[in-house]
């Protein structure tokens, strides 16, 4: 059954995060079970918000991981609540998404990169999980439909003989419902153990991701207060290149102003020494 966690930070009570260890020894299962790997924004049908994150296409589900730190949000949608999958209608040439239809609701998936070739993968992964799921009980049906038969064409062989063959019969009947029983048992647990492996490398792989974008944004960081220090330096630089120019310009000025005196005083005792 599908069902969206609740948004907030870190993991669900008695869950957690798998070490770097235990992450690197199951990197390689994560790889083989995991089919396709789509980034794409996941939009709350209540409150509207979106999700960034990014696909994984399972065997037997899809699961939604978001990519931010402070928003560690999971869910899986398994192939056999699925209804069916949904392109949504271009507005102005611009893809709307699309929508994956449970019995219960649906989930809108929104920004992909290639929105055309996203929508044909997850919809050839739930096809082929439900096929594959059909073809399966099928081949089950009809072998406990022939296991429930073969007592009676024995029985009409040997013209119903007795009633003990008539008790071999009947739980040769009996025996094929069980045998039934039994495969739909141990395949409902390999789907449990299946998803839950699923959700514990998820988990461990959001980990990962989440001290990479520590990291990152770390890095970004130092390189913003790098780049502030040296704007700082070239205004202070530029500052003091303005400070001097106005100095000598200043000092140009007074140095004409002089001159333009002693010019004058020159030209009066000039003046006075003719008169005389």
């Amino acid at each position: 059954m599908a069902e969206e966690p609740s948004n907030r930070s870190g993991t669900k009570s008695g869950t957690k995060l798998p070490s770097e260890e235990t992450h690197r020894e199951s990197s390689q299962w994560y790889e083989d079970v995991l089919d396709n790997d789509i980034a794409c924004v996941f939009q709350r049908s209540r409150s509207g918000r979106l999700t960034q994150g990014r696909i994984r296409l399972a065997s037997n589900c899809l699961i939604f991981i978001s990519r931010r730190p402070e928003d560690k949000y999971i869910f899986t949608i398994p192939y056999e609540r699925v209804k069916g999958v949904q392109a949504n209608a271009k507005s102005k040439g611009i893809p709307q998404g699309i929508s994956v239809l449970t019995d219960q609701k649906g989930y809108l998936f929104k920004s992909f990169v290639f929105q055309d070739s996203a929508y044909q993968d997850i919809l050839a992964a739930w096809k082929a999980a439900t096929q594959g799921r059909s073809h399966k009980s099928e081949e089950q049906t009809r072998t406990g439909v022939l296991q429930q038969q073969s007592p009676s064409k024995h029985g009409v062989g040997r013209s119903q003989s007795s009633s003990s063959q008539e008790e071999a019969n009947m739980s040769g009947d009996s025996q094929g419902p069980q045998v039934e029983k039994r495969a739909d048992g141990d395949e409902l647990k390999d789907e449990f153990e299946s998803a839950l492996r699923l959700c514990r490398t998820a988990i461990s792989q959001l980990s990962f991701e989440s001290s990479r974008v520590e990291e990152a944004e770390s890095g970004t960081k130092e390189e913003e207060v790098e780049d502030t220090r040296r704007k700082i330096a070239e205004e202070r630089r530029t500052e003091d290149e303005r400070r001097t120019k106005i100095a000598e310009e200043e000092n140009g000025r007074k140095s004409l102003e002089e001159e333009r005196r002693r010019k004058v005083v020159e030209e009066k005792r000039r003046r006075k020494v003719v008169e005389e």
